[in-house]
């Protein structure tokens, strides 16, 4: 198991899935030149451990939910909160300030 700092996995990353692999998701911050899209996923991972999903949504704007979030080795654990709260656990392949992996 690899561990990461928390603070590497700090800010907004969108979703690149023309990066994606068949054994990896590939984040990129936000900011990064990314092709256009009519929407991206997305993670916030805050200091104080907020974190924030978005999402496209119904109407091409994007969505929001929030809920918390905690680095256990190579493994980010996400709680969102609301209707259909949900747990979710992502294991980290690669995590540097322009790029985080995570297993599919």
């Amino acid at each position: 198991m690899r561990e990461f700092p928390p603070q590497s996995l700090h800010g907004r990353w969108l979703r690149s899935s023309e990066e994606d692999t068949a054994s990896e998701l590939v984040y990129r911050p936000q900011g990064h030149r990314l092709p256009p899209s009519r929407g991206r996923e997305g993670l916030e991972l805050r200091p104080d451990g907020i974190a924030v999903r978005t999402f496209p949504g119904a109407t091409d704007t994007a969505a929001h939910r929030f809920g918390r979030w905690r680095l256990l080795g190579d493994r980010l654990q996400l709680e969102f909160e609301g209707e259909g709260a949900a747990t979710s656990t992502l294991e980290l392949s690669d995590v540097s300030p322009d790029r985080i992996a995570v297993k599919r």
